[in-house]
């Protein structure tokens, strides 16, 4: 799985370990010390650190993972390069284009890879965001992926059924790392899609459930879309948001 170095990522990996996956755990930074975490707990895992901009890289995982496993039963494509919290008018071309290609990219050319390898069946989850549908101001780029992948995970669904199920879940702000400790208007998400984190943890979440969610909740909900309990499911969006999309509470995320 991609982007599981920290954050978000690290807890699904570690969740779909304890279920009994084989995990490689991929990451620009902090890949080892998630599949030692998993290691240590008895589960099974390999790190690969992956710049999933680096086309050359990002071609050879399949392969690494075959040559380590031996088989690819599931993908998740967690992964998420924010960019620079800027108007869209002050983003340019090059921004632009690693933004796009790590998480749109990337997730297109990685699930039909990965497919390929899915010799009798296999299972790929996406990772979108609720930013697609309700947007912060200034992730043009990030809101414009996400909302490419939410399409993306449609036509795949498409044209990889009945042998592959391809799913997606939709976070909203969860309380990580960087929710609870880092103030002001670069305290985003860790890459896996959240709706950030503003004002960091004095901001109170608009949810119906009054709190932020957990990655443990992201991540089992990764996990039943991935496993056989969601044998009947695919080309379906699994909101987890706290019932964020419904409230009309003021958003103490949206400012500045």
């Amino acid at each position: 799985m991609t982007g599981a170095g920290r954050g978000i990522g690290a807890v699904i990996a570690q969740v779909l370990a304890a279920e009994g996956a084989s995990v490689t755990v991929t990451d620009v930074r902090g890949a080892a010390d998630t599949a030692h975490a998993i290691t240590d707990a008895g589960g099974r895992a390999a790190a690969v650190d992956l710049d999933l901009t680096d086309r050359k890289a990002r071609d050879g995982l399949v392969d690494a993972v075959l040559g380590r496993w031996g088989r690819l039963d599931v993908l998740v494509n967690n992964a998420a390069a924010h960019g620079s919290r800027v108007p869209l008018a002050e983003l340019d071309y090059a921004e632009w284009d690693a933004v796009l290609e790590a998480n749109l990219a990337a997730t297109a050319f990685l699930s039909t890879q990965a497919a390929a390898a899915m010799t009798g069946g296999g299972s790929i989850v996406n990772v979108a965001s609720i930013q697609q549908r309700l947007p912060l101001p200034h992730y043009g780029a990030y809101i414009a992926s996400k909302g490419g992948i939410t399409a993306l995970s449609n036509a795949l669904a498409v044209e990889l059924a009945p042998d592959v199920r391809v799913n997606l879940v939709a976070p909203g702000v969860i309380d990580t790392e960087s929710f609870r400790t880092t103030p002001g208007a670069d305290a985003l998400s860790n890459g896996a899609g959240s709706d950030g984190a503003a004002t960091g943890a004095q901001a109170q979440p608009a949810t119906l459930l009054g709190r932020a969610g957990t990655a443990h909740e992201i991540a089992r909900a990764v996990a039943f879309l991935a496993s056989d309990e969601s044998s009947f499911t695919t080309g379906a969006t699994l909101t987890v948001d706290g019932g964020r999309t419904l409230s009309r509470k003021p958003d103490p995320l949206a400012g500045g």
